[in-house]
């Protein structure tokens, strides 16, 4: 059984409900499929939240429609091993998106974003540590990796108020590919003066 067909076999309809910290339901998440492709709506907010925050990721580029959906096409849905969830209040209105890699002994926190404002208390933390607490369970992994840009501090502090700590830096190399795309990979250097790579982690423990 791989890891998509595992986590599947741990949802009901592909859905898993989320509960603040008082027990109340208060969104849900899904995981998105093939015929989610069609959605266009989705496929424009998706695109809409990557280039807003665009300056988070350790690539940059121009997002448009056409790329959203082919990187759901041909990397997310594709992978045994990659899972993102879409992000729906109880009305049923898409607010986000959150995912995870199986690494083998750990999972890769991945491509989480709440783009919509929401005036419930802790709305994103109740959702990052129902959504963590639960997929750390799964198949048992050991702990959970993230990496945040050291000059992303908002982030920085959020994953920290989830139950992440600070594991590691790394430095980071920029990489321009074309006039309007560039990249940061990971460096031998020990300059951390720059923006460089905060390598986080958290075990089931920490999102207790």
């Amino acid at each position: 059984m791989t890891f998509k067909e595992l986590v599947i076999s741990k949802l009901t309809s592909l859905e898993l409900p989320v509960h603040n910290e008082m027990g109340k339901e208060i969104a849900r998440l899904k995981l998105i499929e093939e015929e989610d492709l069609n959605d266009q709506q989705m496929i424009e907010k998706i695109t809409e939240w990557r280039n807003k925050y665009k300056s988070c990721f350790l690539s940059e580029f121009i997002p448009t429609n056409e790329r959203t959906k082919k990187w759901l096409e041909c990397i997310v849905l594709p992978s045994d091993d990659r899972l993102l969830f879409k992000i729906s209040t109880l009305e049923n209105e898409f607010v986000g998106h959150i995912g995870a890699i199986n690494r083998g002994n750990y999972i890769e926190y991945d491509y989480y974003i709440v783009g919509v404002k929401s005036n419930m208390k802790n709305f994103a933390l109740s959702i990052a540590r129902n959504f963590l607490k639960w997929i750390v369970e799964v198949k048992d992994f050991e702990y959970i990796l993230g990496n945040v840009r050291s000059d992303n501090e908002h982030a920085l502090k959020f994953h920290i108020r989830t139950g992440f700590h600070i594991y590691n830096r790394v430095s980071l190399v920029k990489k321009i590919d074309t006039e309007n795309e560039f990249s940061f990979e990971k460096s031998e250097s020990k300059d951390l003066s720059t923006i460089h790579l905060v390598e986080i982690r958290a075990t089931k423990e920490d999102l207790s």
